[in-house]
């Protein structure tokens, strides 16, 4: 093997060094071993970091002595654990002699709090710092109070060095770190800059397995669930010159620019490929190159030797200039199941003079097209609320990814990284927030669904208000349209199963909740689906509902709801009726929430990732708040289903329903009113009570109570008996109101009134006596919370039912405020009664 210095750039000019000043050096003892604790923060689920693999693997070989451990900061997988309190506990039990922080850029403020608290609890331990953070962040970096040392970097060689100084068997300077002296002195050493892969090993990933393999393990964001997928790099570095990357200041800092672009030999790459294959049972290779096409001579051969030898699923990062349709089909040979590649913004202008990205929109989609003419998935990158972008640059993102129609679409909010050329360009405008410590993460914008730039408004560009609903439309057309998947080829043994009978059938055993609804495409619901959505109905509710019925209740709307499937059939549905309203005496349409289905073989997992989130956001964000089809919807959830809705960020309580219920009245005759079956030439006289019931009620939101809907809801309904009676008094016959029953076994049940408030309680004392008539004992009626007391006169019972409300709180529209105990509802304004 060839000495490190064939490999490393170092500087040797440079100040002299005193061990005096250092608070490190042979602070840790030379007779046991050495204790590293490598670490890195993963907001998203991921759990593998390549630095990490690398520098371990060189240290196992190299420094025996060297016990290396892992312990990352897990948000993803339990925030709770993961505080800085509970973190820093786990590390003292450890006992390091150093803790190695890799920290990406966007990272850095929420990791600041561990730092410290680490530092407060263990002031003895010395604390490292490497990754993007480091290299091109220096001054930042080393300038925390409870940092020590810093990577600015390749960090294989440099953390060697840096364990053999705390041993005091190396003397200082630590080549390839910064060290923070005890008179807060920095000393600088140059970066590390390894040219020749070869002369290190390939990485360890026994670090992050668990009992010898990746089961549980995250090991990718975006592949495909349905496999064990393993990331792998075959090199380091990419020739371009990106504005917005962090990869273009480490090129222009490097020292032979000939050797910035490494790769690994083909053959050996795939030898190592292979014992990874088989040392972990892997099904899929994600390449996490920088640029895996930043050498085509290396590709080619390793697309032939690959094929050759491993033959397994893999997805690469690519550039659309070099996506031609030789190429594709070359990868597609070879088992490419996913190219990635960046759009970032549809805007062909704004792409090439701001971001350095010179491909036109036409070379996008040909790029694009080849792929999907090869079989090959699409994953677009997409860069939304960057310096100087305006609303119609957004736009101009969207449609051309609309037009690409991407297997994964994914878009993620600039964050500015310093030392970039967009970095400098956006500090030059004053576009920069320096007073303001954000938690900047590619992924937590559409996670949480709160988009805010992450730079000075610019509102005759792009307000805030723009960009929030632009990255709305963006999230709509993400979760409508993605639908990246690992499906195995059709079978072609003649076998029995046809593809549309397997297709249709829930298996008995499933994938995780959250693999099906972030790796399953949401639709929209039509006729064409009642007959599954009868089945998924049965399977989730455990009884039938007929044809019939789900007919007359959505009235063929299109779309009935949102839809999620699971290799081929329903496994969740978010149904919507519409429903004509006074809203504060003006004429609207709400939706009525309903048939809101989750199949019981997917409920596992209920939280934000899950198939009642993807099916209930999508549809709301589709159809519910301002500017869009209904301005407020409602249901009549139960207490547990409210509450998910509530905990999910999806609902609030506006209201709750009563149950009103009275004895029965003896039936002496009466004088004054009388109470008759509505005949059908009536429809006159409901539709002016419905007048007198909506004025009477300007500031309530009321279901409209005309003849047509009393004559669908009641009299055309496909399952259900109810009676409907007209009051009046007995001199002059005037219309005091309408009432509309069911009779049930042991009480009569008042479904619904139409009438001005000031009628109703003669016409509940009318109900009662009608109760006795038919022989029944009670009466009793659903109503909002509000209006119980109007119906209840002095002889009614008032018990809450344990039906909320709610009230859209997703996406924007009326306040809850402003309809808290608003609404009028009763038992016929649901859709199950």
């Amino acid at each position: 093997m060839n000495s490190k210095i064939d490999f490393v750039v170092v500087n040797t000019q440079r100040p002299s060094y005193s061990h005096t000043k250092s608070r490190w050096y042979g602070k840790a003892s030379p007779d046991k071993k050495f204790r590293l604790v490598f670490s890195f923060y993963s907001p998203d689920g991921n759990q593998i970091a390549m630095p990490i693999a690398s520098m371990s693997a060189y240290l196992k070989r190299d420094f025996p002595w060297v016990d290396v451990i892992l312990e990352p900061i897990l948000i993803a997988s339990d925030a709770a654990r993961y505080t800085p309190e509970n973190y820093a506990d786990s590390i003292s039990e450890l006992r390091p002699d150093l803790i190695a922080f890799s920290v990406m850029s966007p990272h850095w403020y929420p990791m600041e709090p561990y730092f410290a608290r680490l530092k407060e609890m263990l002031p003895e331990l010395p604390i490292c710092i490497g990754g993007y953070q480091a290299m091109l962040s220096q001054e930042q970096t080393i300038e925390n109070p409870n940092v020590d040392f810093i990577c600015v970097g390749d960090g294989e060689y440099a953390i060697g060095n840096l364990v053999q100084f705390l041993r005091g068997s190396k003397e200082g300077p630590v080549d390839g770190m910064w060290e923070k002296l005890a008179d807060g002195e920095i000393y600088k050493t140059d970066a590390h800059q390894i040219g020749d892969l070869t002369a290190l090993p390939f990485p360890d990933y026994d670090i992050f397995a668990k009992d010898g393999d990746f089961t549980g393990v995250g090991t990718s964001v975006f592949g495909p669930k349905e496999k064990l997928i393993l990331p792998v790099m075959t090199g380091r570095g990419c020739p371009y010159r990106c504005t917005y990357c962090c990869n273009t200041p480490l090129l222009e800092g490097w020292k032979s620019k000939k050797e910035f672009l490494r790769k690994y030999d083909p053959l050996e790459m795939v030898n190592e490929l292979i014992r990874l294959r088989d040392r972990y049972n892997v099904e899929y290779f994600e390449f996490w190159d920088e640029l895996f096409l930043s050498n085509l001579k290396f590709v080619n051969a390793f697309f032939e030797i690959y094929k050759e030898k491993i033959r397994l699923p893999f997805s690469i990062n690519s550039r659309v200039e070099v996506m031609n349709e030789r190429f594709c089909n070359s990868a597609a040979e070879a088992g490419c199941h996913t190219i990635w590649f960046g759009i970032e913004s549809g805007d062909e202008k704004y792409r090439t003079t701001m971001l350095g990205r010179k491909m036109t929109n036409q070379q996008i989609i040909d790029a694009a097209d080849n792929c999907k003419k090869a079989g090959i998935n699409r994953l677009t990158f997409n860069i939304v609320g960057m310096p100087l972008e305006t609303a119609e640059n957004m736009r101009n993102t969207l449609e051309l990814n609309r037009r690409v129609a991407p297997e994964f679409f994914f878009f993620f909010p600039y964050i500015p990284l310093r030392g970039t050329p967009l970095y400098q360009r956006a500090e030059a405008e004053n576009l920069l927030i320096t007073k303001v410590k954000k938690n900047l993460h590619y992924l937590s914008a559409a996670n949480d669904r709160q988009f805010t730039l992450n730079l000075k408004e610019r509102p005759d560009l792009l307000t805030e208000a723009q960009y929030a609903e632009i990255c709305r439309e963006m999230l709509l057309f993400q979760e409508s349209n993605n639908r990246l998947s690992f499906v195995d080829p059709v079978r072609q043994d003649g076998g029995s199963d046809s593809v549309s009978d397997t297709e249709k059938r829930v298996p008995d055993s499933v994938a995780p909740a959250t693999d099906i609804a972030t790796t399953s495409l949401v639709e929209f619901a039509d006729q064409t689906c009642e007959t599954e959505l009868l089945d998924l109905f049965r399977a989730t509710f455990g009884h039938e509902m007929s044809a019939e019925l789900w007919r007359w209740k959505y009235r063929n709307y299109y779309p009935q709801g949102t839809l999620l499937r699971w290799q081929g059939s329903p496994v969740a549905f978010y149904g919507g009726m519409p429903r004509n309203v006074q809203l504060f005496g003006t004429p609207a349409t709400a939706v009525q929430i309903g048939d809101v289905m989750v199949h019981p073989k997917v409920r596992s997992t209920l939280a934000r990732k899950g198939p009642f989130f993807r099916v209930a956001a999508n549809f709301l964000e589709r159809f519910v708040g301002h500017g869009k089809e209904f301005p407020i919807a409602f249901g009549f959830p139960s207490a547990r289903a409210f509450r998910l809705g509530e905990h999910l960020g999806l609902y609030e309580k506006v209201g709750e329903i009563m149950r009103v219920s009275w004895p029965a009245l003896h039936a002496r005759p009466s004088v004054k009113v009388s109470l008759r079956r509505l005949s059908l030439d009536q429809g006159e006289i409901v539709d002016r009570l419905w007048q007198e019931m909506a004025e009477a009620l300007p500031d309530q939101i009321v279901g409209v109570r005309d003849w047509a809907y009393l004559q669908y809801r009641y009299l055309k309904h496909p399952t259900q008996s109810y009676q409907l009676y007209l009051a009046a008094t007995r001199w002059g016959g005037v219309p005091l109101g309408v009432l509309v029953v069911r009779v049930h076994d042991d009480a009569v049940e008042l479904l619904d009134i139409v009438s001005a408030p000031k009628h109703i309680h003669i016409l509940v004392h009318y109900l009662r006596k009608l109760a006795w008539n038919l022989e029944k004992p009670s009466t009793y009626a659903w109503i909002t919370e509000q209006h119980a007391s109007l119906l209840a006169g002095g002889d009614g019972d008032i018990s809450p039912t344990g039906i909320t409300i709610p009230h859209n709180h997703w996406t924007p529209g009326i306040s809850a405020s402003e309809l808290k105990n608003r609404w009028w509802l009763m038992g016929g304004d649901t859709d199950f009664r």
